[in-house]
């Protein structure tokens, strides 16, 4: 499956639809994703750090403690992490809200193909970092991002200001949303090869 086929189906799935999209979806899914593709600036940070659990939170150099169980095990046993934030830009948000206006249906499309686009350029930093890290003997656990399982929302202002994320443009909305809206946080564990799941 190419890429195209790949956001597609992923865009998909974020509209709700099961399988591959197919009819209307399809036709206004192929509308979409150029127009997202277009609009999107694709920025990142990735740091490397000191990052290890002690008693139910994850430290993270000596910046910040996260309070959750699912990163303690995630974490578990491990010394080090990387930290990353990526952004798709403004540029992006403007054209779907925009498009909300006029033409909602497309506008829910450009920004499902957005959500796949954004997850399909963190993995393929993550193959980059799996790459790089290869010759250490180390490879990544998969990515966990604040606001999934236990691991607090409130973490993500904390985290981005360690990152310097507004050096690409990110910030968060007195809600605690990111802006750009198209953007992620997430950790992942450093781990000696022999132990990748």
């Amino acid at each position: 499956m190419d890429a195209k086929a790949r956001t597609l189906r992923d865009a998909a799935r974020y509209l709700g639809i099961r399988g591959e999209p197919a009819g209307e979806a399809l036709a206004v899914l192929e509308l979409a994703y150029p127009m997202a593709r277009e609009e999107a600036q694709p920025r990142s940070l990735i740091r490397r750090a000191p990052m290890r659990v002690h008693e139910g939170r994850l430290l993270i150099a000596d910046a910040m403690a996260i309070s959750s169980l699912d990163l303690c095990r995630l974490f578990a046993g491990a010394r080090e992490g990387l930290a990353l934030a990526v952004t798709l830009g403004a540029p992006l948000d403007a054209l779907v809200r925009r498009l909300m206006l006029t033409d909602p249906a497309l506008g829910a499309a450009v920004g499902a193909c957005a959500s796949a686009l954004v997850d399909a350029f963190i993995d393929g930093l993550v193959k980059k970092e799996n790459a790089s890290l290869k010759a250490e003997g180390l490879c990544l656990s998969p990515r966990f991002s604040p606001g999934y399982g236990d691991a607090p929302l409130s973490c993500q202002e904390p985290l981005l200001y360690w990152l310097e994320a507004r050096r690409i443009g990110v910030s968060l909305t007195s809600g605690g949303l990111m802006l750009p809206e198209k953007s992620v946080t997430a950790l992942m564990a450093l781990r000696p090869v022999e132990e990748e799941p």
